[in-house]
């Protein structure tokens, strides 16, 4: 909702794979008058593919990791990469992700083919997931982020809202 709030009246796309989050992103949409939001079932990846989300019973989150938690079940999604999904958007303005740790491929150089294109981009901070699981070092993600020309704040630790550093 912060995304649709941000790009105005501009075209918003946004994904959720998680059926129970995805009604409640619809209903929220409907609340806000977000009409010119759409809202797609999907998990957004550095490529087109099926996989298996684990999601802990009673709770909106989940891993793309294997879970030994009795009451986890999978939960086979498909993901989209957003540059083949989205040809018709004409710019991309914010990007705001929250996927449990999974951020480097996501975001990283190799997953943006146009790199004169920089959002803002807002996600969640949390050290530990990234390593286990996306098996990146936090820090070389925050070095991989500044190196693609975007500012950090001075000290992230929970969230990191950032944009793209400003010519000199």
């Amino acid at each position: 909702m912060l995304a649709g709030a941000l790009v105005g009246q501009r075209t918003g796309a946004a994904f959720e794979p998680m059926p129970a989050n995805c009604e409640l992103f619809s209903q929220s949409i409907a609340v806000n008058g977000f009409d010119h939001v759409t809202l797609y079932p999907y998990a957004a990846a550095e490529k087109a593919q099926t996989f298996s989300l684990h999601n802990v019973a009673k709770s909106s989150n989940s891993r793309m990791v294997e879970v030994t938690a009795a009451d986890a079940t999978p939960l086979i999604i498909e993901a989209v990469r957003l540059d083949d999904f989205l040809t018709d958007l004409p710019a991309l303005h914010v990007v705001k992700m929250d996927i449990e740790g999974a951020e480097p491929p996501r975001c990283g150089r190799d997953a943006r083919p146009h790199p004169a294109i920089k959002p803002t981009i807002v996600f969640e901070y949390a050290p530990d997931l990234i390593e286990v699981t996306s098996g990146s070092r936090p820090v070389a993600f925050l070095q991989e982020i500044a190196a693609m020309g975007y500012t950090p704040p001075s000290a992230p630790r929970f969230s990191w809202f950032t944009k793209p550093a400003r010519p000199r």
